[in-house]
């Protein structure tokens, strides 16, 4: 059983800085849940750590990882999918990062995923019967596309990626010659800290996910009307990580647009959250 004692030593290590924001709650049937937790310095550097009361047997930790296009949004966004994984028995962490504004890149984001890890690690040597040492990463829209990037890129840490409607390649002549690239050129370019005008071939090519694929298990949800994410993002991440023969299933989302978490409740309870739980739930 999970004490009080022992939660209030782990909110102890993480603390960096004092914050009347930060909030612990502990429920009459053990469920614990630390809000607004520092995990670097930057005031964006905060997560939200949840234990449930009975945790899923040998399940992983998820770390959740809002969109918002890089440069808005904030972790309350995933808090729908966070209490379903919470009620389900995962452990979760979710994160606010910097956002992609004066001079911040998508790759300071993603550096911000591999602090919040690195915090993580730190508290599991504390209470490794505590923690999970497994960790999956969950991202929606530009958080898909950081969780598909540092994933992949750090296969010994991530054990598996979900991305919801996350962007995988900026260099797909599907994706050049679409209506969607006359309208999102000008917030993609802004993710790479330098002026548009600088933005090259190899940048776009280092941003894409399928440029950087690697063996860990990937699940992709992917609307077939999605106005901001083109099917076509899903479909080439599918081809490339089949081409690679890596696990993975992608679930097209038929006549759907581009945020799963705000579809009907039926859709949600039937399709989105069977998914999930089967996905972390199986071996590979």
């Amino acid at each position: 059983k999970i004490t009080f004692s022992g939660f209030l030593l782990i909110i102890t290590l993480l603390i960096t800085s004092c914050s009347t924001k930060q909030k612990l709650f502990i429920g009459d049937t053990g469920e614990q849940k630390a809000f607004n937790i520092p995990y670097g310095k930057h005031k964006r550097n905060i997560m939200d750590v949840w234990i449930p009361a009975k945790k899923v047997e040998n399940s992983p930790l998820v770390l959740l990882i809002h969109g918002g296009g890089w440069k808005i949004g904030n972790k309350s966004h995933l808090y729908q999918i966070q209490n379903y994984l919470h009620d389900a028995g995962y452990t979760t962490l979710s994160i606010n990062y910097r956002l992609a504004t004066h001079g911040i890149s998508y790759e300071d984001q993603v550096s911000d995923v591999g602090k919040a890890i690195e915090q993580y690690q730190k508290l599991r040597e504390e209470k490794k019967e505590m923690l999970p040492e497994k960790i999956v990463l969950l991202g929606e829209s530009a958080g898909g596309h950081l969780a598909l990037l540092y994933g992949y890129r750090h296969p010994d840490q991530i054990s598996k990626i979900i991305s919801l409607a996350g962007p995988a390649d900026f260099m797909s002549e599907t994706f050049n010659s679409s209506k969607y690239k006359q309208y999102s050129h000008v917030v993609i370019n802004s993710i790479f800290g330098k002026r548009p005008k600088e933005v090259t071939r190899e940048d776009y090519i280092k941003a894409s996910p399928i440029s950087q694929v690697s063996k860990v298990p990937t699940l992709i949800f992917q609307g077939t009307k999605d106005p901001l994410v083109n099917v076509e993002q899903g479909k080439i991440l599918d081809k490339v990580l089949t081409e690679k023969n890596v696990p993975h299933q992608l679930i097209l989302m038929e006549g759907k647009g581009h945020v799963p978490r705000l579809f009907s409740k039926s859709w949600r309870d039937t399709v989105l959250f069977p998914n999930i739980t089967k996905f972390l739930e199986t071996d590979y």
